[in-house]
């Protein structure tokens, strides 16, 4: 069914969105991965080309306002239209809001926020009637951390704003928002958090799992997506706490995770 079709897909050098890619060729899928990595990017056109899929890579700071445009452009010029647009760059800050590196924080509100609205603006139009556009949002859009202030709002933005935008984009492209929780990859080491091992074994899930729970959800045509039984236990149940336990509850993990180490 979708032999053939494209996908575009960022932050495609590693974790979910290096997964989504690879599982996306399985599908037949060509595939346009967009990253700043672009050694990266060429190992993976490497490997999905060998499973006889197209692939082109675009190496892109997203956090850079004019990547929107070279993007769109590129899939103009290429005469590409996307079945697929796997909205998945992003990057996390960890730590106290006020000493937070300044530069740092900007350029997190540019990628997280800025760039995925007007991509999914940008490209939609390009897409293939009845496509599939996902954004990728987290667990933490539901349970604000004190560490964790603006990156969390950042993922409550995508939280409302693909709900409205599944609305907005219906009948032609469906929307799906992936919420992943604790997940094994570079996220961690970019956005210094040390978290402790014994939290990462009960809590954290490896990206092959979400991005295939998200891919299912995908083409399913769901609006939402909360990969992992232990992770709809955490939202559902937090859901139902007082707003000032909520506000709590991930700061007292985080800390008492950083005590057993």
């Amino acid at each position: 069914m979708y032999q053939g079709k494209w996908a575009v897909v960022t932050g495609a050098s590693s974790g979910i969105g290096k997964e989504m890619a690879l599982q996306l060729s399985a599908y037949g899928m060509n595939l346009v991965l967009v990253a700043r990595r672009e050694a990266i990017l060429e190992e993976m056109k490497r490997a999905i080309v060998e499973v006889g899929c197209s692939c082109e890579i675009l190496p892109l700071d997203l956090s850079l306002e004019s990547s929107v445009g070279v993007l769109k452009n590129w899939l103009v010029e290429h005469s590409i239209h996307p079945c697929v647009v796997v909205n998945n760059a992003g990057v996390g800050l960890y730590g106290d809001f006020l000493t937070q590196d300044a530069h740092a924080l900007s350029q997190m509100l540019n990628l997280n926020v800025n760039a995925l609205t007007m991509i999914s603006r940008e490209i939609a139009p390009l897409m293939e009637k009845g496509g599939h556009l996902m954004l990728v949002s987290s667990t933490i859009a539901y349970i604000p951390s004190p560490k964790y202030c603006a990156y969390a709002a950042t993922k409550s933005y995508v939280h409302s704003f693909g709900y409205a935008l599944a609305d907005a984009l219906y009948p032609d492209i469906s929307v799906t928002t992936l919420y992943p929780g604790v997940t094994n990859t570079e996220f961690f080491d970019v956005s210094h958090h040390s978290m402790a091992g014994w939290l990462k074994k009960i809590w954290m899930y490896e990206p092959e799992c979400v991005a295939r729970a998200g891919l299912q959800a995908l083409f399913a045509k769901k609006t939402r997506c909360i990969p992992g039984l232990l992770n709809r236990c955490m939202v559902y149940s937090t859901l139902m706490l007082p707003d000032y336990w909520r506000r709590g509850l991930l700061k007292k993990i985080f800390e008492l995770s950083k005590h057993a180490e």
